[in-house]
């Protein structure tokens, strides 16, 4: 009797470390991901703003006969 409680208390201590272990690696997973959807939005604004200077740029000209000209 005493064998299987030692048995199951060393089988709950095991558990709970591995328990431990996995939520540490699920937050350091939650913690990457917040820091790339962060990164990911600065690169999406900028690329937003580079393209609005773009557009902007490319209305500057017209096409004429096929030919671009600069807008007056």
């Amino acid at each position: 009797m005493i064998q299987n409680i030692a048995s199951a208390t060393q089988e709950q201590s095991t558990t709970g470390e591995e328990v431990a272990s996995n939520l540490e690696s699920v937050s350091h997973i939650t913690r990457q991901t917040a820091s790339d959807a962060q990164q990911s939005n600065a690169a999406s604004s900028k690329l937003y703003s580079m393209a609005s200077v773009i557009q902007g740029l490319a209305n500057a000209f017209k096409l004429r006969n096929g030919n671009s000209d600069i807008a007056e």
